[in-house]
């Protein structure tokens, strides 16, 4: 009997009992394990539902008067005198008792290999078409009642059934978590299958029910990839010097140095063995497959490879013998599933042969302060404008980083640090100084913060690379000549200017004197120094007296005996992009060109005196005459060859003046002229009888 609130009364009856001999006759009652005597009740029926949990014995007793020892309390043993007993009937009176529930670990076995126990309360299954049973065992003291197993959600706590077998197989309940509990119990109606959908409680409540103590827990999972990508704190974490373009794409330079990627993955069946599956990108083969999510591609040769995640349970070698097969031969196996997406990881060389140039069309000259002497070389003007070079990156290994790095060719200090998106990057070198820069490409990772090579020493950076494996220099570099227009000096080329037409003087390199207007050339050679020698230069001619520019010339040749008398400056002018080419400017200050950008008016000038040419005519007298040496620094000597009757010498400027007069006789005489002033004379000679004259010009110095 099931003791719990509910009576239950037996009815005892006697087989024979005509064979029954006694003068009196009663019942006994009495514990079975000691044999005390629990009651005497005159008849039946007979409840022992009171009593408690035990067995005792129900005894027919016929005895004579006088028998002895027959209370409540004795021992059966202690009856004296004459009687008989029947033989008993054994009650069992047991509390339902759910006790407790384990695993069979043994005789579940794993003959799919897709089912683990973490204990033996606890198993996960793989949700894939195959039979995984668990083979459930209990433990409890009403072993006479009936035991049956629930199984409730373990979200809800709601029973999804009652099985009266212990090898319980949840696969076709698909993914979620259940518990499998014991239940101790008597006389429920169905057997508890008419409280399915309700909570536990339902059955536990019931008389004569109880359910056990603890549960075991079954994890239903169907495999699943979910997705995958870069822990990117992880992997920086880590070292190495792989370049994250995303949490699903990175790139690798293949070196002697470790390149751990490491892959993080989001999936419903956290319980399924969880591995990453590398492939050829290519050909979509599978690679190999790892147990770690720290994954070093370094070692594999140049190419690209993905990272797929893979769920599964009970595959033979793990994955490993479909090393070399399609990604398909491990995504079509039961409980297997691949992930909805890859890693992508992009292994490149440094690229030893990478070419950099000036793209010259895309660069342009909006300014026209830029020129070209080829792809690999270019000019600009240091002033206010920007000078923009587009270099174009001609490289294999498009997916490395790729640097483009300027130094002063002078002080050997890198300048500029530009990191290429593409096939090309702007480069501005302006400044506000002369310089010549080198720019150099470099294909592979920069182990340094590229802000940080600016201001070092190139020379240190070149070791860097030579220590690198991935690091490869271009095979070809930029040069550009950064020059600030530079006016610099001008003077008169004293050596190379012609004058022995006698109407050009110069006085020092800065002066000079020519007779304007007689239609003898007067060129005079203009010289310049600056520091701008890559720029334009021009000379510009000023007058002395407004400041006004007169004319801007291309020549360093420059004859103004057509420009009439007075006096004029010639300047240098470095330049480069002036529209006109200064031309614009003519009959405005000179300053209208030194206030332009890329643009200088030379530090100083030459200053022409234009003169007037005299009145006089020459005439000839009858006699040779010569004056000499032509030109002459002190003496000039007078020879007019022959018989004369004498003669006056004047001599005058240029402008008229009279500088001297003396009377001479006889074929030769001399001057005095060293005190003269540098310039050109004119010597009048008079016949003193005929009055003739005679006129030449002659040059001191």
């Amino acid at each position: 009997i099931c003791i719990d609130s509910v009576a239950d009364p037996l009815g005892v009856i006697m087989v024979n009992p005509e064979d029954s001999v006694g003068e009196n006759a009663g019942w006994i009652i009495t514990d079975l394990a000691t044999g005390e005597i629990l009651g005497l009740p005159e008849a039946g029926p007979f409840d022992l539902n009171g009593a408690g949990v035990g067995t005792c014995q129900i005894w027919y007793l016929r005895y004579e008067d006088g028998l002895l020892g027959k209370e409540v309390g004795n021992n059966l043993e202690d009856l004296e005198g004459c009687f008989d007993l029947s033989n008993p009937l054994d009650v069992i009176r047991e509390e339902a008792d759910g006790g407790t529930v384990a695993i069979d670990l043994e005789a579940t076995g794993n003959p799919n290999g897709t089912t683990t126990f973490n204990g033996d309360t606890e198993a996960v299954i793989c949700v894939d078409g195959q039979m995984d049973p668990i083979v459930v065992i209990h433990e409890n003291d009403s072993p006479n009642l009936s035991y049956r197993y629930v199984i409730t959600d373990a979200a809800t706590g709601l029973i999804l059934n009652v099985v009266a077998t212990n090898s319980i197989n949840l696969d076709p309940a698909g993914p979620g978590t259940c518990e499998i509990w014991g239940w101790s119990y008597r006389g429920v109606p169905n057997n508890g299958l008419d409280q399915i959908g309700e909570p536990l409680s339902a059955l536990d409540d019931l008389d004569c029910s109880d359910i056990s103590d603890n549960a075991i827990t079954v994890i239903r999972e169907e495999a699943d990839g979910g997705t995958v990508s870069i822990d990117i704190d992880a992997t920086e974490a880590a070292g190495g010097s792989a370049i994250i373009n995303s949490d699903t794409e990175a790139v690798i330079c293949l070196d002697a140095e470790a390149d751990p990627i490491v892959v993080a993955h989001i999936n419903d069946a956290p319980n399924l063995s969880y591995r990453y599956v590398i492939t050829d990108a290519a050909t979509g083969l599978i690679l190999n497959v790892v147990n770690t999510n720290s994954i070093d591609l370094n070692g594999v040769e140049a190419g690209t490879c993905e990272i797929w995640g893979w769920s599964y349970r009970g595959v033979p070698g793990n994955g490993l013998d479909q090393v070399g097969q399609p990604l398909s031969s491990l995504d079509d196996l039961d409980c297997s599933d691949i992930s909805d997406n890859a890693v992508t990881v992009i292994r490149q060389e440094a690229d030893l042969d990478s070419v950099i140039s000036i793209d010259i069309d895309a660069t342009g000259n909006p300014n026209g302060t830029t020129t070209f002497t080829n792809e690999f070389e270019a000019i600009i003007c240091g002033d206010s404008q920007a000078d923009p070079l587009v270099i174009a990156v001609e490289s294999v290994s498009n997916d490395l980083p790729y640097t483009l790095i300027a130094y002063d060719f002078d002080t050997s200090l890198i300048t500029n640090v530009i990191d290429v998106e593409g096939a090309s990057a702007t480069l501005d070198l302006n400044g506000s100084d002369n310089a010549l820069f080198e720019i150099f490409g470099v294909s592979g990772i920069v182990p340094i913060s590229t802000s940080d090579l600016i201001g070092t020493n190139v020379f240190d950076f070149f070791g860097l690379v030579n220590e690198s494996e991935c690091l490869e220099f271009s095979i070809s570099s930029i040069f550009v000549v950064r020059e600030v227009a530079n006016g610099g000096t001008v003077a008169i080329d004293i050596d190379n200017t012609d004058t022995s037409n006698g109407t050009t003087v110069i006085t020092d390199e800065l002066n000079v004197t020519i007779v304007a207007g007689d239609g003898i050339p007067d060129p005079i050679v203009v010289v310049h120094e600056n520091d701008a020698p890559n720029l334009s230069y021009r000379y510009v001619i000023t007058d002395a007296e407004t400041g006004l520019i007169l004319n801007v010339v291309n020549t360093n040749i420059i004859d103004l005996d057509e420009a009439g008398t007075g006096t004029c400056e010639i300047w240098g002018w470095s330049y480069r992009g002036v529209p006109g080419n200064g031309l614009e400017q003519v009959g405005l200050p000179l300053s209208s060109l030194d206030d332009l950008d890329c643009s200088d008016i030379s530090d100083n000038a030459i200053t022409v005196v234009r003169d007037e040419v005299l009145s006089t005519e020459d005439a000839v007298l009858d006699i040779d005459l010569r004056v000499f040496p032509n030109p002459t620094t002190d003496v000039l000597n007078i020879s007019v060859g022959g018989s004369n009757n004498g003669y006056s010498t004047t001599i005058y400027s240029l402008t008229g003046s009279v500088v001297s007069q003396q009377t001479f006789s006889g074929e030769s005489n001399s001057l005095n002229v060293a005190n003269y002033a540098a310039g050109v004379y004119l010597i009048e000679i008079v016949d003193s009888e005929t009055n003739t004259r005679t006129i030449k010009r002659f040059i001191k110095r």
